[in-house]
């Protein structure tokens, strides 16, 4: 794109103008080379703020914000889809035509905008307190009760317990048994809130684990079944084995593989244990799960019904993907993955979310995209405070 046609364009999206396609146009734009500083001169022009010189700037603190904004444009140009807001009491859907990166750019707009003489209202998302996205890590622990912290740097052979060897390797935890004996030997891999790793099980069976999970399992598979136990989230690709059928139990449920990829979902905080089919069939007591459905148990009951694989898998493929979401469970998945608090401060409205984030963002990003809703948020040490009434955190 032309230098002048990104100007003008630029400048009609500061000005709101902007039609969904040229927001998409402008999101293509600021990936090529020079853009991004063109895009932090038209942001000082447009709000009257000096552009700084090599030696420094009439207001730093207002010149690292936009820098910081600007430099998180790319990291979230890929993964990003518009944003719905779903009001119920209104018949219609308020749609924010701002994929990520531009609501990024919107974020800045709105700072420098509530920064200028006359303004009025708080920024509520404060980056110099902001949280990270979470990473590979987890704990091991053996069954001597020894635990083992585990990342992606951490390679090589752990431990050896009886035949089998533990291998940590890219972020990955595995086992290689020579010979199984007879008894069995558990250990329990662990997720905190901010955490996820990946699994090979000794039988070859991938698990992938989300934040706030843990599952134990035998080092070595042996007798008629393989059980495993999960709580939080884990995705399973199972290794079929008719002779020894694979076994997860999670919040009390009993699911039984049948040649399988699946996810489970089974948070204590959430009450229900979620059981999504993506490939084969999956037996839980007498139902057995055809791909594309979920089963939810809870209170003594069984409800199966269709869904779409992509969202709930979405977490495993770095997004958050919200489809007529709940404000409740979307601040819950933050929560996890950002390892913080969420506080509510005043009523709540009943309000649903729907569209795609990549997870590899800082939590100001998300909330950013979030308070368009006028949801109001604050980051304070490791909480978040929810509102809104913005007069309630305020300082």
């Amino acid at each position: 794109m032309e230098k002048e046609q990104f100007t003008s364009l630029f400048q009609k999206y500061l000005q709101n103008r902007c039609s969904p396609d040229e927001l998409r146009t402008l999101l293509d734009a600021l990936a090529e080379p020079g853009r991004q500083e063109l895009a932090r001169k038209l942001v000082h022009e447009q709000f009257n703020i000096p552009v700084p010189d090599q030696t420094g700037s009439s207001d730093p603190q207002l010149q690292n914000r936009l820098q910081a904004r600007l430099d998180n444009i790319l990291a979230t140009i890929d993964a990003s889809e518009p944003v719905v807001i779903e009001h119920p009491a209104r018949k219609s859907r308020q749609w924010g035509w701002w994929a990520a990166a531009v609501v990024m750019l919107g974020a800045g707009y709105w700072y420098f905008n509530q920064s200028r003489p006359g303004a009025a209202g708080p920024e509520l998302v404060q980056e110099q307190t902001d949280l990270q996205p979470g990473r590979n890590a987890a704990v091991l622990t053996l069954s001597s009760g020894e635990q083992i912290p585990l990342d992606s740097n951490a390679s090589g052979v752990l431990s050896t317990q009886g035949n089998t060897a533990v291998i940590n390797s890219g972020g990955q935890l595995s086992y290689q048994t020579q010979q199984p004996s007879g008894m069995l030997v558990y250990n329990t891999l662990t997720t905190a809130k901010g955490n996820q790793y990946r699994l090979v099980l000794p039988d070859g069976t991938k698990a992938w684990l989300n934040a706030a999970t843990a599952i134990k399992y035998p080092v070595a598979f042996t007798g008629d079944q393989r059980l495993v136990e999960v709580s939080g989230e884990v995705y399973f690709e199972v290794t079929h084995n008719d002779k020894q059928p694979f076994i997860v139990k999670a919040g009390g449920q009993i699911i039984e593989d049948m040649g399988t990829a699946f996810n489970v979902n089974a948070y204590p905080d959430d009450h229900a244990v979620k059981t999504t089919l993506t490939e084969g069939a999956v037996k839980i007591g007498g139902t057995i799960l055809k791909p594309g459905q979920q089963a939810i148990a809870a209170n003594g009951k069984l409800k199966v019904s269709g869904v779409d694989t992509s969202q709930v898998l979405a977490w495993k493929n770095g997004l958050f993907s919200f489809r007529h979401t709940p404000l409740e469970e979307v601040m819950k998945q933050l929560s996890r993955w950002y390892d913080v608090e969420v506080v509510y401060a005043g009523d709540m409205p009943e309000m649903f979310f729907g569209g795609k984030i990549s997870r590899n963002t800082k939590a100001s990003v998300v909330l950013t995209i979030l308070q368009k809703s006028g949801i109001f948020f604050k980051i304070q040490d490791r909480k978040i405070i929810v509102t809104k009434q913005p007069e309630l955190i305020t300082e």
